[in-house]
């Protein structure tokens, strides 16, 4: 009986744990904050050793090998995935931007010139937090990305359909009432 007790409260406070690491990592995705990634998995490593014993690898080369294979995963998703995501989700800024800074500097309005502006707000440099954050937190911004990005997708593709059959049946409503 005490060991059913003892095991249900174990799994009870696993779930927590998993929960909690889960969410705080999920806010420190959504924010892009490399700092609060490393606090929360520093934590969650610590809590998950010494309370629960969870232990990444009894092997020093099998765990910095999961290190390493860990980050060039982070990396490549933020590469391939996180950077063209950033500069195409704030395309629309960056245009805006632009604009402003050929106007003051009509000599020089190549591109290549204006990154390197300070009118150019959306280098790696500048945005070295989000980038760590995209590196660090790459699971969680994958199932993010995987979960919101379609569910966003659907929800604007019924808008349009919506927004068209509105029109439709005011430009009908106004014939109608042209007629009469």
């Amino acid at each position: 009986m005490i060991e059913v007790a003892l095991g249900t409260a174990a799994g009870i406070w696993l779930a927590v744990y998993g929960l909690a690491l889960f969410a705080t990592l999920t806010w420190a995705a959504l924010n892009e904050s490399a700092i609060a990634a490393t606090v929360f998995m520093a934590i969650g490593a610590v809590i998950g050793y010494a309370a629960l014993g969870i232990s990444v690898s009894a092997s020093l080369p099998v765990a910095l090998l999961g290190i390493a294979l860990y980050a060039v995963t982070g990396v490549a998703y933020a590469y391939w995935y996180a950077l063209p995501k950033f500069l195409h989700d704030n395309a629309q800024n960056i245009a805006d931007d632009y604009k402003r800074w050929k106007s003051i500097s009509a000599e020089n309005t190549k591109v290549s010139e204006f990154t390197r502006s300070a009118y150019y707000r959306y280098s790696i440099r500048g945005n070295a937090n989000a980038a760590a954050s995209w590196v660090i937190l790459w699971p969680i911004s994958a199932i993010i990305d995987l979960s919101y990005r379609p569910v966003t997708a659907l929800y604007r593709k019924i808008g349009r359909v919506l927004e068209q059959r509105n029109a439709k049946l005011a430009a009908s409503i106004i014939d109608e009432v042209r007629h009469d």
